[in-house]
């Protein structure tokens, strides 16, 4: 198939724009709603005006990702338009939109499958599309069912398609109505009728009306098993599929087993199931199609021997029956859902309806990012609706003495604090590697993406992976990409620094192989300006823009360099050599590629002490994570990361005793000793032993005394009144970064990386 490619001024003439400026005959490479997420160029950015923001606001930043024109009100572009913009100005952004997609549309000759209703949709859009196993079917990318994932998902549809499936998804009355008119399907599915959404509508008739309006003209349409109103075109699944003892036989006699999981996986597979001969299509490997609710999640739960179900789905009666019914079929016990929604009234009725039906399940309503503590600390548990990020984190958190916290609001104080310094305009990447310096990268980056940071930075692929699954959509840049890894990288648009001859040329190998999957593609130029480590030679600019030229849809978006020694005054002269050598590598690049590209070499260090070197964007690491090597800049920040554990015991030591392995640091007066369950498998390091490190409760430090264990460590806390199971702090307000370090006769650095996997991490805002 071959990916849509737009030109400028067919857009403008379809969409009944008036350009501020003529329009030339430019190919587009794709479409933009979202500034944050805009990479490759030439792209168009349509500023629509939402909820939660003008898209107007934001043409400089869609600018700089690689917008090189915009769909416009005249009044939204004479208050933030930018030079170098082609503007092109309608009455109604998200009309014009439409339009675009519409005029699409009509331009497509094969069949269209429509997929609507209250639940299911994805599940049966993406079982329909395995079942038919043809790379020709064109379908919606995830869950893109709404008013702006609909024209999204068709206006990316290929032409030459044999198939195009959308699923639509509406939540008030008059929503369908931006469809009806022109998507035009020639086959329908519906799903079936619940209450998600019902508030919108005037009644559960006025919805289910307003859903079947966008079949209207449908050659066939397949609707759910249920109470509906059936028309001359509409067909059942019993209909073309004969239940035979717990099996389904097929038109052709295909045999399938009846699933179990769930009457909605029932449903959904029956749907799949029939679609594929309702389009005269054969299916394929019905046993292995993807499964139950795409966003419920199991996990392995840490008690032993159960489970944690996390279901993302929306919050209605159906979805959480659908859960509730994988849930009854845990072999763990005893099983427990707690639902959270902040209007627990709504569920009276059903509660006691499930109560009838899942007798083996204690069910639980809470409020929205309450964790429900002590409830559902064994068996299975399902934990499903609004606040469930939250209360996941702190139930993990909870199943373990020892955490890791991670201060939002600090973070967030010391990005502010670095972009005071430096000029209007600089970009900035979040260093995220190390698992974002030991702190958890998903939570970090889910933090930062919040406040529009440019680029993420990551060491290897497989963590910008990690953060594509987690829904990150940020830019990421990987700085050490293996060969093997181009491909992955390729498929979860990661960006790599490219630092020698053969890493260019595998990457282009990579490339070539599906250039038209993937239109443009972004990488990084390193060079060596003293480091030693990866890059180029600095005489090597112009060598490496002719190689990169000669690579047709692959674009440089910056050069880089690192500084070896930013923070250390003696070095200054040797840090300004650097800079020198890098300006006159990316001097060569530059021309050599005939366009501008960013430059950063400045990390935490440098933006605090050389303000010159800022280029056009900064690489902050350790600094947002609350330590810097400059003393000066580390009395600003805020500590962001906490570690804290709780009391396991606590007894009585006599004067001269001492204390674990080799029973060293014996006292001259008796002593109370606590035990906290933590040690250097934890990631406390066994140099504060002894009394070089220390703890904080109560309001008073309490020294590390003996030798630090592999899960556990003593502390001295004579004179405080500490208890078990009390809190007790090992890095954070108190017990500074810095001060552990120093202690250990370390860096910041290794401290936090060395913080072990087995701690759960825990984002909360403010401690």
């Amino acid at each position: 198939m071959t990916a849509p490619r737009w030109i400028l001024s067919d857009v403008a003439a379809l969409i009944g724009a008036e350009p501020v400026a003529p329009v030339h005959d430019l190919a587009l490479s794709r479409m933009a709603t979202d500034s944050r997420t805009t990479q490759t160029e030439p792209a168009l950015f349509w500023a629509l005006t939402t909820p939660s923001g003008d898209g107007h606001r934001h043409l400089a930043e869609a600018k700089e990702r690689g917008c090189v024109a915009a769909v416009v009100t005249a009044q939204g572009w004479a208050r933030h338009g930018v030079q170098g913009v082609y503007a092109l100005v309608v009455d109604d952004v998200w009309a014009a939109l439409y339009r675009l997609a519409a005029a699409h549309r009509a331009a497509y000759r094969g069949p269209v499958v429509a997929i609507t209703g209250s639940n299911g949709k994805t599940s049966v859009k993406e079982q329909l599309a395995h079942l038919l196993g043809d790379p020709t079917v064109a379908r919606s990318p995830r869950s893109y069912n709404s008013m702006l994932g609909v024209p999204l998902s068709v206006l990316q549809f290929p032409l030459d398609a044999s198939l195009w499936v959308i699923e639509v998804g509406i939540s008030e009355a008059g929503d369908m109505a931006r469809f009806t008119s022109w998507l035009n399907p020639t086959h329908g599915i519906f799903t079936g009728l619940g209450d998600a959404h019902d508030a919108g509508f005037a009644s559960r008739e006025a919805k289910l009306a307003e859903k079947m309006s966008l079949f209207r003209g449908v050659k066939q349409l397949l609707v759910a098993e249920g109470q509906w109103s059936p028309g001359v075109h509409d067909v059942l699944p019993s209909e073309i599929l004969h239940s035979e003892a717990g099996q389904w036989v097929g038109p052709d006699g295909q045999r399938f087993l009846v699933p179990v999981e769930s009457e909605a996986e029932r449903s959904n597979a029956a749907l799949a199931l029939a679609a594929c001969y309702v389009l005269g299509r054969t299916p394929h490997d019905f046993d292995s199609r993807p499964r139950g609710p795409l966003r419920l999640e199991r996990r392995a739960a840490r008690w032993g021997g159960g489970a944690l179900l996390v279901d993302r789905y929306a919050l209605d009666e159906a979805s959480a029956t659908e859960a509730l019914e994988i849930l009854a079929q845990e072999p763990a016990s005893p099983k427990t859902a707690i639902i959270f929604d902040k209007d627990s009234a709504r569920w009276t009725s059903a509660v006691q309806r499930w109560a009838a039906r899942f007798p083996s399940i204690e069910l639980h309503i809470s409020q929205p990012q309450n964790s429900a503590p002590g409830i559902g600390e064994g068996g299975a548990v399902l934990l499903k609706g609004y606040g469930v990020e939250v209360a996941l984190e702190a139930r993990l958190a909870r199943q373990h003495d020892s955490v890791v916290e991670l201060d939002v609001d600090a973070m967030e104080a010391n990005l502010r604090h670095y972009r005071a310094m430096l000029p209007q305009g600089t970009r900035i990447m979040a260093m995220l590697k190390a698992n974002a310096y030991g702190l958890g990268a998903v939570p970090v980056a889910r933090a930062l993406e919040r406040h529009r940071l440019d680029y993420l930075g990551v060491a290897y692929p497989e963590e910008g992976r990690e953060l594509r699954e987690a829904g990150i959509r940020t830019p990421i840049m990987v700085l050490n990409p293996g060969e093997p890894s181009f491909d992955l990288m390729l498929r979860y648009r990661l960006e790599p620094e490219i630092f020698s001859w053969d890493r260019l040329r595998a990457f282009a190998d990579a490339y070539a192989r599906h250039p038209d999957a993937l239109g443009e593609v972004l990488v990084h130029i390193k060079v060596d300006t003293g480091m030693h480590r990866l890059g180029f030679e600095p005489n090597e600019g112009r060598a490496v823009a002719d190689a990169v030229r000669a690579i047709p849809g692959v674009r440089v978006a910056s050069v880089l360099s690192h500084f070896a020694a930013a923070e250390d005054s003696d070095k200054d002269d040797f840090t300004r050599q650097q800079w020198d050598e890098f300006t006159r590598f990316a001097d060569a690049l530059e021309s050599g590629l005939g366009t501008t590209v960013w430059r950063h070499m400045a990390n935490t260090a440098a933006v605090a002490r050389h303000p010159w070197a800022a280029g056009g964007m900064v690489r902050l690491g350790i600094g947002l994570m609350g330590a810097s090597l400059d003393p000066a800049d580390a009395t600003a920040l805020q500590p962001v990361v906490h570690v804290t554990t709780t009391v396991s015991q606590i007894r009585s030591v006599p004067a001269g005793e001492g204390v674990s392995y080799g029973a060293t640091d014996a006292a001259d007066h008796d002593r109370l000793i606590a035990t906290l369950p933590i040690g250097y498998a934890d990631g406390i390091p066994r140099a504060l032993s002894n009394g070089r490190g220390q703890t904080f409760a109560h309001g008073q430090f309490m020294p590390i005394v003996g030798r630090v264990c592999m899960d556990m460590l003593m502390v001295d806390a004579t004179g405080v009144p500490l208890k078990v199971g009390d809190r007790v702090e090992l890095l954070g307000r108190h017990v500074r970064l810095d001060d552990v370090a120093s202690a250990c006769g370390t860096i910041s650095y290794e401290v936090l990386t060395g913080l072990s996997p087995r701690l759960p991490r825990l984002a909360a805002n403010g401690l």
